[in-house]
């Protein structure tokens, strides 16, 4: 059986992550924002579970290969790896937005199969991301948000708008506290 962790924060990658490089094609411009190694390393030592829920286009626009995007998102792992962090689920949608899609956010698809795959739901889940795509996907699925922005562009649908990721790390602990 496999241990119950405390909760799942679900993750943007482009702008939360890793600093935001428009139709993102080329690993070697992957760069993590500052901060968040250690503070997803924090959130991993107090038992929350972490998944990214990334919409890539690149690949529906053909600027990029699936292939491709899946070398970016190795490269984002390992980054992390380097504070030991490990992201249990990578969820990815290809799709552009004409397609209209179900896992393509704000649509609930990627969060409900994250859900499916490593055994959650809305009352123990959490969203960070940076565009208000990633607020209407928690909306969508029912769970709160932080909006991680060092922008000053907030909306007024986020549960929590944080700045920093020292911010984002006490606001997932205040937001989804711990199991006892």
């Amino acid at each position: 059986m496999v241990e119950k962790k405390n909760g799942l924060v679900i993750l943007d990658r482009d702008g939360t992550l890793i600093k935001h490089v428009p139709y993102l094609v080329e690993e070697s411009l992957v760069e993590l924002i500052p901060k968040v190694g250690p503070s997803l390393r924090k959130l991993s030592e107090l038992g929350f579970e972490l998944a990214i829920a990334s919409n890539q286009s690149v690949i529906g626009l053909n600027l990029a290969s699936e292939s491709a995007v899946e070398k970016i998102n190795n490269k984002v792992s390992k980054l992390l790896e380097t504070f030991g962090v490990f992201i249990s689920y990578i969820c990815i949608c290809p799709h552009i937005a004409s397609d209209n899609c179900n896992c393509r956010k704000p649509s609930p698809g990627m969060g409900l199969e994250i859900f499916e795959a490593l055994g959650y739901g809305p009352q123990n889940s959490i969203m960070v991301g940076d565009n208000v795509t990633d607020l209407e996907f928690a909306r969508n699925l029912g769970i709160p948000s932080i909006q991680f922005n060092e922008n000053g562009q907030y909306s007024l649908m986020a549960t929590r708008i944080c700045s920093n990721w020292d911010e984002v790390l006490a606001s997932v602990i205040e937001l989804l506290p711990q199991s006892k």
